[in-house]
């Protein structure tokens, strides 16, 4: 018996010494590639994060000022903004951020336009129009590469000290390299390249220490016990078919542990089967009925009885809302501000869905409000713009046409804050479209001013507004309709009252896509002057 046992031990010696070899060699192989790799990789990262920063900072300055800078000498407010953002932009994410123009005569020195230091950092700031030297060749080489080679568009450094410096050029509009844009990171993590090795080492050890255990304790048990155990619960969930107890990791060999935990999830799905159906199911219907219901606010939140106005014979108006889910983003609105002028809205918010509607309603609240107050379509457009911008977290917009009639006389003053052009009928005539100056989408940046134009409309004249979805609308080819489509499918039904041109222009849309799925929101809406 004490033989047996002693050469049951004598092969997990063996087992246990093999292990333990391949472990020490696989520590080595791993310490050695993840050092390398620890290396490489932070240069990699550092460098892309020096160039996204590089990036960001060419965004804030102009080189086609470059000279003028220089020549004047001056930090003017221009200049001094622009180096409040780079410093700003150098105390979130950089060391250094520095905008130089190199002596292309000999490469040897070089004049600061902008110098950013980190708060942190010792170094005395450099000024506008101040001279230096350059004293280290691998950059001499890098600004002359710049400066000659079209081909290059930047060029990633690794300097002393562990640094990082992306340098770009800054090119002037007649694609004249104006001056370089040097951006400094330290790579302060690979510090830690030590520390990673010895926890690897600390790791490798560990692992030495369990297998030893693990293999001595496990290595003498038979794989029937583990395979019996499973065919049993096996047996017994067939005839009860209820849950047991968990069999967990029976067995250290993957393929039995994977066979005992396949059992153990087989058991909890059939049995979570039918229960799981039930709660999906309700959550379906809950949700069908939380869309529904938005649904069902959305459309009442603008005008959807007709005839609007049953008591005004001066003008007929007639509009639509097709969303392409079951709630959108598009809305249209009108409404009388007094008796004698009626607001015209048509507006496209970004995205679809739950968010691009409560978005829509609140824009379409704050316009109606807003132009109950008074005003041109323009300073009603740069309230709302203002309003939204202030508490816009989901950087959402939205495209408008704001215009108001004046009824007695058939004029209408509108603004366009980045929506498509009316198509305007004039009696007689064809539809054609109202081109104008658009401005910025609302939402987009706060402060725009926006600018009021007029169109004027005669008796039996008509105006068309809509969303892009119209024009856009698209067949199994991914062909559109395009405008001019638009226009003639309005020419062919020109004639008729408000109603009539937008069901004419939706039995058009729904020709041309056929089968293809509703690509975006329809929204139209048309007034004649009767």
């Amino acid at each position: 018996m004490k033989k047996k046992k002693l050469s049951r031990n004598t092969l997990a010696f063996y087992i246990i010494s093999a292990v333990l070899v391949l472990i020490l060699i696989f520590s080595l192989i791993v310490s050695l590639i993840g050092y390398n790799s620890f290396t490489e990789n932070a240069n990699y990262i550092y460098g892309d994060k020096a160039n996204e920063v590089a990036n960001e900072a060419i965004t804030k300055i102009n080189p086609n000022h470059i000279e003028r800078y220089l020549k004047t000498g001056e930090s003017d407010e221009e200049w001094t903004a622009c180096n409040r953002q780079l410093q700003t932009l150098c105390d979130n994410l950089a060391d250094m951020i520095c905008v130089i123009r190199v002596d292309t005569t000999d490469y040897n020195s070089y004049t600061t336009v902008f110098y950013a230091v980190a708060n942190d950092n010792a170094s005395a700031p450099m000024v506008l129009g101040e001279k230096s030297e350059i004293d280290n060749d691998e950059f001499k080489a890098v600004f002359k590469e710049l400066y000659t080679d079209e081909n290059v568009g930047s060029e990633t450094l690794l300097g002393e000290a562990n640094r990082i410096t992306a340098v770009h050029p800054l090119k002037d509009d007649t694609g004249n390299i104006t001056a370089l844009l040097c951006v400094q990171l330290p790579i302060t993590n690979l510090e830690y390249r030590v520390k990673f090795l010895v926890k690897i080492a600390l790791s490798a050890a560990l692992l030495i220490i369990l297998s030893v255990f693990v293999f001595a304790r496990h290595i003498r048990k038979r794989v029937v016990g583990p395979l019996r155990k499973v065919s049993e619960e096996t047996d017994r969930f067939a005839k009860e078919n209820r849950q047991g107890e968990k069999l967990g990791t029976v067995s250290n060999i993957e393929e039995i542990a994977t066979l005992s935990h396949s059992i153990d999830k087989m058991e909890e799905d059939m049995l979570a089967y039918i229960e799981n159906l039930t709660a999906v199911t309700a959550e379906k219907e809950r949700t069908a009925a939380e869309l529904s219901i938005a649904t069902t606010i959305q459309k009442n939140a603008v005008p959807n009885h007709f005839p609007a106005f049953p008591d005004r014979e001066e003008f007929e108006i007639f509009a639509s809302m097709t969303p392409a889910k079951e709630v959108g983003g598009d809305f249209y609105n009108f409404f009388l501000i007094d008796d004698d002028h009626l607001a015209l809205v048509m507006a496209d918010v970004s995205g679809k869905g739950i968010p691009a509607a409560l978005f829509m309603m609140g824009t379409n609240m704050l316009i109606q409000q807003r132009a109950g107050m008074g005003g041109t379509p323009a300073e009603i457009l740069s309230f709302v713009n203002d309003s939204v911008c202030q508490n816009n977290e989901a950087n959402m917009f939205v495209t408008v046409w704001l215009g108001i009639l004046e009824i007695s006389t058939g004029k209408i003053t509108a603004a366009n804050a980045g929506h498509d052009d009316p198509a305007v009928y004039r009696k007689g005539d064809r539809f054609e479209l109202a081109k104008s100056k658009h401005g910025i989408a609302v939402g987009v940046m706060d402060g725009f001013p926006y600018q009021d134009f007029e169109i004027a409309l005669g008796k039996g004249d008509k105006i068309f507004l809509y969303t892009d979805g119209v024009p856009e609308a698209t067949d199994k080819d991914e062909k559109m309709l395009t405008l001019g489509g638009m226009v003639e499918a309005l020419n062919q039904c020109k004639d008729l009252p408000p109603q009539g041109v937008l069901d004419g222009i939706n039995r058009c849309v729904n020709a041309f896509v056929g089968e293809a799925p509703q690509f975006d929101d329809l929204t139209m809406l048309c007034l004649e002057i009767k």
